[in-house]
């Protein structure tokens, strides 16, 4: 898994708007993986597979969770999953707007396809939304709204306020948590700290020394 640049004509085309770096329960991102399920096709669909297995979501599970504190506003993550042999099972990418948390499938097991591409044949693969799951749709044309089976939206994973952090800019040295502004600043950077401390990610002994530092910068 690694951090990569959306295209700008991209976050335009289908009106991506990234709320990033955001603070994820590891347990909700890897419920979402466990939950992200696709079909294949050879006559009729198959029955529904996953596409993580469970020792993939152990692995690369804490990875996506660090890579979302980092990444930035106009940025995703990136991943493949690759067997031993080396062959590509799946590449795509994940990030999170305020429509909820988006997934994207871009190989399916070698067959490479954009985002987009509706095939005249249909498509031989596809990912299957679940419970709070929706697909991301366009308009080909006036009236003519389609699904984009390569790209599942959790609708039922949104950002919380409180999760949002403070982009760091590039060469930026500052801590996001100690570089304070305004009142409203601290009160949600305070709130931010909270929730570190609540997920384990911080110890109580950090917890307090960075909330001493938000103060003292107030």
């Amino acid at each position: 898994m690694e951090i990569a640049d959306f295209k700008e004509i991209e976050m335009r085309r289908y009106g991506i708007l990234p709320v990033h770096p955001y603070s994820f329960k590891l347990k909700t991102l890897q419920k979402s993986m466990w939950a992200l399920a696709y079909q294949d096709r050879q006559i009729v669909w198959s029955s529904k597979k996953h596409v993580f297995d469970r020792p993939a979501i152990q692995a690369l599970g804490p990875q996506l969770l660090a890579l979302f504190r980092k990444i930035g506003k106009h940025q995703r993550v990136v991943f493949k999953i690759i067997k031993p042999s080396g062959k590509i099972l799946f590449s795509g990418d994940v990030f999170l707007t305020p429509e909820g948390l988006n997934w994207r499938i871009t190989n399916f097991k070698g067959s490479q396809k954009k985002v987009d591409n509706f095939s005249v044949f249909g498509d031989s693969e596809r990912l299957v939304p679940l419970k709070g799951q929706v697909y991301k749709t366009k308009e080909e044309r006036k009236g003519l709204i389609q699904n984009i089976t390569s790209w599942i939206i959790f609708s039922s994973i949104v950002p919380e306020e409180n999760r949002i952090l403070p982009e760091i800019k590039s060469g930026d040295p500052r801590d996001p948590l100690s570089a304070v502004d305004t009142a409203k600043e601290v009160k949600r950077r305070l709130k931010v700290l909270e929730t570190l401390k609540q997920d384990g990610v911080i110890t109580d002994l950090e917890y307090q020394r960075r909330r001493k530092e938000i103060l003292r910068g107030f």
